[in-house]
């Protein structure tokens, strides 16, 4: 059998001209046919009177009354497209739907089998094919201004298949509801009574056949489908700047050009009266005047500029309300005259990007179920005669795909704090915090109190004494530390781990030489004449201590073993044996391992860690995130690879 594209099989156009779902209701309707068309040809249609020059806000809100109360959403439908001649609205409603209907998308397996791979591959060739697929989509994105949108699928036959030739959109003012808030085609009453209709519910013109229809209707305001769209929240902002702009011009034609004031004396005649209105009227239009000297002509300055205020400050507030509506905030398209970027690009990351996630997730979601799911149905012969998994289609957002900061611009300082926080995630800091300094590779023990939080800014000044010293609380914790080792409850390893953590500006040295002196001093008498423990060895032995191929040591944050694998000069590599995979290798510099890690025979007391993360997640590099859902990123682990020591991954044995 061929499969040419326009090769008419017998049994492919028996398939297309009787397609239904498998499993699912069977419709007659006339005809019976998916491959034609339902909704007649567009026809050109125009307001009735006088309109748009009386438009009125009760006019506007009898239109949205009538289509709440009774479906008639025709006029409010037909107030919508004219809505979008606003220059700022359409602005906005570009910065909307173009990141979403005009970016690229991924189409992948919805399940594990070999069809639902094989389903996936045809999905993707299946939204190739369509041409125009921009302007679908964009069409299908006027519901979360209007409300609803409807496009109708043309099906056609290709050899063996059932494929969909292309779409046609439909206007949104072409459709009405009935009382079970769904749409029908009503086409101005050239539809009314139509096979299928059912006046009991309203539905008085021809219903949607299934799978003949892709209905998207995203419910953006939290109201029924015909009150749910964008332009409700900004139909009253859009009519005050539309009746504002008339009187604004009719105010600049009084005020703006100047006024010319006729006298003459009082025994002037009739016939020289009209001669010097006559002269005002040719000085206003050509600005040349002929007149007896008797009379006299007086210009008056405008004085347009005063008023003119008012009507800016009126449309400047209309345009911010619409902004709001759509985009979530006015930082993102109009900063001001001492505007941010940073502070626009922030509220774009909390405004803007998570709708358009969310438009891009609910759209998706429409065309597989009313495009894609037909599409597997019509062509089952292709899967072995069983439906497989709707694949899952999402789209590649600009911001996904921009390239990341590596390791190698951290280590030659090309790279800002910011930039690294953004690469994580994280919201930046700004100029102000210290964002816009070059990121650096630290000890992480060295670097600020983990017990700070994770945002605080860095500071490059020096610090000062009364900045390093420990108040009255810091020494009293100190205090009850080391006796603790003299009473024999505290390890003497345990207490300087422990003082390393909780007080940073310690040197390790310094720890290990109080304790060393806690330790010498004579603890209290045992009751049971018990010798007192000798602590110091300890503390000798864990400064002793070197890590050796073969051996495992505990990692002190999270209390993972650690198989040594090489040990050199300048760095030990090791496995975790308790991390995600027991097989990779991690390299960690010498001195950070022997900070970090203890030699399972030392045994050390569980330190305090206020922030940590599993050893094998601190070098990992962070996963690729996919919206395949439109919702939220997955969380990541807590971890700042730029204030870690420098970490290196091998590929897996």
């Amino acid at each position: 059998m061929g499969a040419g594209r326009h090769h008419l099989s017998a049994r492919a156009r028996q398939r297309a001209l009787a397609a239904q779902p498998i499993g699912g209701p069977v419709v007659e309707l006339a005809p019976s046919s998916y491959a034609g068309r339902d909704a007649p040809p567009a026809t050109l249609t125009r307001w009735q009177g006088g309109q748009w020059g009386t438009l009125s806000w009760a006019d506007v809100v009898g239109w949205m009354q009538a289509a709440e109360a009774s479906g008639s959403t025709t006029d409010w439908a037909r107030l919508t497209r004219r809505m979008y001649q606003d220059g700022h609205l359409l602005a906005l409603r570009g910065t909307r739907v173009d990141p979403v209907a005009g970016a690229g998308y991924d189409v992948s397996p919805g399940g594990p089998t070999q069809a639902d791979a094989l389903a996936a591959q045809d999905v993707a060739g299946m939204l190739a094919s369509l041409s125009d697929l921009p302007t679908y989509l964009d069409a299908i994105l006027d519901a979360e201004f209007v409300g609803w949108s409807v496009l109708e699928i043309m099906w056609g036959v290709r050899g063996s298949w059932v494929w969909p030739e292309g779409m046609e959109i439909l206007e949104p003012h072409r459709f009405r509801f009935d009382r079970l808030i769904k749409p029908y085609l009503w086409d101005d009453g050239r539809l009314a009574n139509s096979p299928g209709a059912n006046p009991q519910i309203g539905l008085t013109g021809l219903p949607l056949r299934e799978n003949k229809f892709v209905v998207h209707m995203p419910r953006v305001i939290p109201d029924y489908t015909i009150a749910s769209g964008l332009l409700r929240a900004c139909v009253r902002y859009w009519w005050v700047k539309w009746t504002a702009a008339a009187y604004w011009l009719n105010g600049a034609e009084v005020a703006g050009n100047p006024r010319a004031i006729g006298k003459y004396p009082n025994e002037t005649a009739q016939p020289l009266r009209q001669e010097l209105f006559d002269n005002l009227s040719n000085l206003s239009a050509s600005g040349v005047a002929v007149m007896s000297k008797d009379m006299e002509i007086q210009l008056l300055n405008p004085s347009a500029q005063g008023s003119s205020s008012v009507w800016t400050a009126l449309e400047s507030w209309c345009d911010d309300g619409m902004t709001k509506a759509v985009l979530g905030s006015t930082l993102n398209t109009d900063i001001g005259a001492i505007g941010s970027r940073a502070a626009a690009e922030s509220q774009a990351s909390t405004t803007i990007h998570p709708r358009l996630k969310k438009s891009a997730s609910s759209m998706w979601a429409t065309v597989s179920r009313d495009l894609v799911r037909p599409f597997l149905e019509f062509n089952l012969w292709r899967y072995g005669g069983t439906m497989p998994a709707l694949p899952v289609i999402a789209t590649r957002f600009q911001e996904e795909l921009a390239p990341k900061p590596s390791d190698v611009l951290i280590d030659v300082g090309a790279v800002t704090v910011d930039e690294l926080r953004k690469r994580d995630g994280l919201p930046e800091w700004g100029a102000a915090r210290g964002g816009n300094a070059k990121a650096k590779r630290v000890d992480m023990f060295a670097a600020a109190p983990m017990a700070a939080p994770m945002d605080a800014p860095a500071t490059a000044a020096p610090e000062a004494v009364a900045d390093t010293a420990l108040n009255g609380a810091q020494i009293a914790s100190l205090i009850e530390l080391l006796a603790a080792v003299t009473a024999g409850t505290m390890a003497p390893a345990a207490a300087v781990v422990a003082i390393r953590k909780s007080f940073p500006t310690i040197a390790e040295a310094e720890a290990i030489q109080m304790v060393e002196a806690q330790s010498a001093l004579q603890p209290p008498t045992p009751t049971d004449g018990a010798a007192p423990t000798e602590a110091a060895p300890v503390i000798q032995a864990a400064r002793r201590a070197e890590p050796e191929s073969g051996q495992t040591w505990t990692d002190t944050e999270d209390g993972h073993r650690l198989e040594v694998v090489a040990v050199d000069d300048s760095a030990v590599w090791f496995r975790d044996l308790d991390g995600p995979n027991p097989r990779r290798q991690w390299r960690w510099a010498r001195k950070t391992f022997m900070e970090r890690a203890a030699p399972v025979e030392a045994a050390p007391a569980e330190p305090v860690v206020v922030a940590s993360a599993p050893a094998g997640q601190l070098a990992a590099a962070p996963s690729q995130t996919t919206y395949a859902s439109g919702g939220a990123p997955p969380e990541r682990p807590l971890r700042r690879p730029w204030e870690l020591v420098e970490s290196q991954t091998e590929a897996d044995s």
